[in-house]
C-alpha cells in the first residue's frame, strides 16, 4: 500500500493486490482499522505501544505505570454442541503449546451465537507482552495454546459433547 498525502492530510491510498493490479481509492477520510496500523504507519503517524502517562495528555484515568503494559493476546474461538446420535470427538493435545495443561486456566467468557454455538473467548494464554517478545511466533503459540484450552474444556470441565467449528 502507498499513501498520497499533502501535508499531514491523507489524499488516497493507493493498493495492490496479489496479482500486481493497483488502485486508487480517494476519500475524504480514512480509518485505520488493521490491527498492525499499516495505514497510520505509511502515511507516517507515530505509534506507540502500551499505556501512555498521565502528563502526556492530561487524562484523569490514565496510570503512571512504568513499562509495557498491554492486554490479553489471546484468540477465541467457536465451538458447536454435538448432535446425540455423535460420539464425543475430544481434540487431541498439541505438542507444541509451549505451555503445561496444569497451568492453563479454564477462565473463559463464553457468548452464544443465534444458532447455538459458542464464542470462547479464553483469558490468560498469552499476556501482550508475552505476544510482543514473541513477534512473528506470537499468532502460531497463542492457537496452539488455545487448542490446549480446549483440549483443558473437553477433558476436565464438561464440553466433551462439543465440536471445534
Amino acid at each position: 500500500m502507498d499513501v498520497d498525502r499533502v501535508g499531514r492530510r491523507v489524499r488516497a491510498i493507493i493498493t495492490q493486490d496479489a496479482t500486481g493490479q493497483r488502485q486508487r481509492l480517494e476519500a475524504d477520510q480514512f480509518i485505520d482499522a488493521t490491527a498492525d496500523i499499516y495505514l497510520a504507519r505509511q502515511a507516517g503517524c507515530q505509534s506507540r505501544v502500551g499505556p501512555e502517562s498521565h502528563a502526556e495528555y492530561d487524562e484523569p484515568s490514565a496510570s503512571d505505570a512504568e513499562g509495557v503494559v498491554l492486554n490479553n493476546a489471546s484468540p477465541y474461538y467457536r465451538v458447536s454442541p454435538l448432535r446425540e446420535s455423535e460420539a464425543p470427538e475430544i481434540e487431541p493435545l498439541p505438542e507444541r503449546a509451549n505451555v503445561g495443561l496444569d497451568d492453563l486456566r479454564p477462565v473463559t467468557s463464553i457468548h452464544t451465537y443465534p444458532n447455538g454455538d459458542l464464542n470462547m473467548n479464553p483469558l490468560h494464554l498469552m499476556t501482550g507482552v508475552e505476544a510482543l517478545r514473541l513477534d512473528s511466533d506470537a499468532r502460531d503459540i497463542a492457537f496452539l495454546r488455545a487448542r490446549a484450552h480446549w483440549y483443558l474444556l473437553q477433558t476436565r470441565h464438561g464440553f466433551n459433547r462439543w465440536r471445534l467449528v
